[in-house]
């Protein structure tokens, strides 16, 4: 047993205390549910006054032994509302009149909780809703292991076993049948994806459910790469907090698949999102191909806008010479300096594409799918060598089978300006993401990575 000291044995009772009357006013009518708030904040300011004093390395046994009924995640909860209590006091002339959902959408307004990871708020503590997990559950049949969670988040998720905060699922091994809501936050995000591909890859795990933003960031790169099927979500999911308040992220969502099960998982999935197969493409496909994507921002008046020289001159560098820009005009042909080049008279979609290929294509719909679909395709058939590709990469469907067998890919760090036709310079408002297909791989890391990072 932890020595503990009677300041240290009087707080713990105190904590104890204000914990239990704020989860009393969690279920309340209004005007009780405002005390809980005033309780959090006391069980926070205790917690901190006691945390001080515990020695170091001891805090989370003295929390386990002395307060038993308030969690790790809990107390953190709790902690960050202390803390947070004078820009809550900014926000409202009386905290004391908040609920504790009322507070924590407060201190979510101003956006700060949104990361490039597309976190959902102030905290990690945001649970999946129960009837996504009922979905996931059948399709995996049990939950083995849900290796970032915590007691409360248990009552929907029903795992065999779970790690918390204060067991550290990234020490651990994970095993069997896996369901992952890891936290949205970096640098967390990426390394509980990356730790569930090498356990899918080591075969510890053998089906897992991974879900996250949809969000073109380098840890989503990753999970596509690796999955066996994809669920684009439509709308947004509304995700339940430690407090009790409920919340959707900034950005959609996507659900993961490993495993072999893929028809299973496409056909119970399907009724939240398109259901995509990495290397198939869309598992239920109606017929066009051609999913519906946002517009994008570079498409203003026309397609003609033309890729910074920078970018060009890194494109020459690994592909040598560029044989053929399938998407082009003599305007731009200024710094491309392709041998062959195709206008919109000549349409480069009906023509064959040999060599070595350069492409910028248009941004605009559904013109942008075809010309990813024709540079597949010709690379497929071995008549294009080597390849570069300029995308505005929005996750979708249509850019599945690109991501999949692309030999590597660069996320680039800034916003490109592009020039139109007319002479006017735009910078484009997303990220771009450039794709290249052929064996010089190392050769066109070493280049690219002056743009922003690049994964094999």
């Amino acid at each position: 047993m932890l020595d503990t000291s009677p300041i240290l044995h009087d707080l713990a009772a105190r904590i104890r205390q204000e914990h239990d009357a704020a989860e009393a006013a969690k279920g309340a009518a209004v005007v009780a549910a405002r005390k809980g708030i005033e309780h959090a904040l006391a069980a926070g300011s205790l917690l901190l006054e006691a945390k001080a004093q515990v020695p170091h390395g001891q805090w989370l046994p003295w929390l386990a032994e002395n307060c038993p009924t308030v969690s790790p995640r809990m107390a953190q909860y709790y902690m960050d509302l202390a803390r947070k209590r004078p820009e809550l006091e900014s926000k409202c002339e009386t905290v004391s009149h908040l609920t504790l959902r009322e507070a924590v959408q407060l201190l979510d307004d101003d956006g700060e909780g949104e990361d490039e990871s597309g976190s959902r708020g102030t905290s990690d503590e945001w649970f999946t809703p129960a009837p996504v997990l009922a979905v996931a559950r059948d399709v995996l049949g049990h939950f083995d292991l849900d290796p970032a969670s915590c007691a409360e988040a248990q009552r929907n998720v029903q795992a065999s076993r779970y790690f918390s905060v204060a067991d550290d699922g990234l020490e651990q091994a994970w095993e069997g049948r896996v369901w992952l809501n890891p936290p949205y936050s970096q640098p967390l995000l990426d390394q509980f994806v990356t730790k569930l591909i090498d356990e899918v890859k080591g075969q510890r795990v053998t089906e897992a459910i991974l879900l996250m933003a949809n969000k073109p960031i380098i840890t989503w790169y990753k999970a596509l790469r690796a999955c066996s099927a994809q669920c684009l979500w439509n709308g947004r999911i509304m995700f339940e907090h430690l407090s009790g308040s409920t919340q959707s992220a900034q950005y959609g969502s996507a659900v993961f698949y490993f495993g072999d099960r893929v028809e299973e998982f496409a056909r119970r999935f399907a009724q939240f999102g398109q259901v995509v197969r990495p290397d198939r493409g869309p598992a239920f496909d109606d017929g066009e191909g051609e999913d519906e994507i946002e517009d994008d921002d570079r498409a203003d008046d026309s397609d003609e806008w033309y890729t910074p020289a920078n970018i060009l001159d890194a494109v020459r560098d690994v592909l040598g010479t560029i044989d053929l820009d399938p998407a082009s005009c003599p305007e731009a042909q200024a710094t491309v300096q392709a041998t062959r080049y195709f206008t919109i008279e000549d349409d480069g979609l009906k023509q064959e594409w040999r060599g070595r290929v350069w492409l910028n294509g248009p941004f605009s719909h559904p013109l942008n799918i075809r010309f990813v679909n024709k540079l597949i395709a010709e690379v497929a058939s071995g008549r294009v060598s080597k390849a570069i590709m300029l995308v505005n990469i929005l996750p979708s469907a249509w850019l599945q089978e690109a991501i999949t067998i692309c030999s590597a890919v660069c996320f680039s760090r800034d916003r490109l300006r592009f020039t139109h036709q007319t002479g006017k310079i735009q910078i484009n408002n997303h990220n771009l993401v450039i794709f290249y297909f052929g064996p010089d791989v190392e050769k066109f890391v070493r280049r690219f990575a002056e743009f922003g990072r690049c994964l094999r």
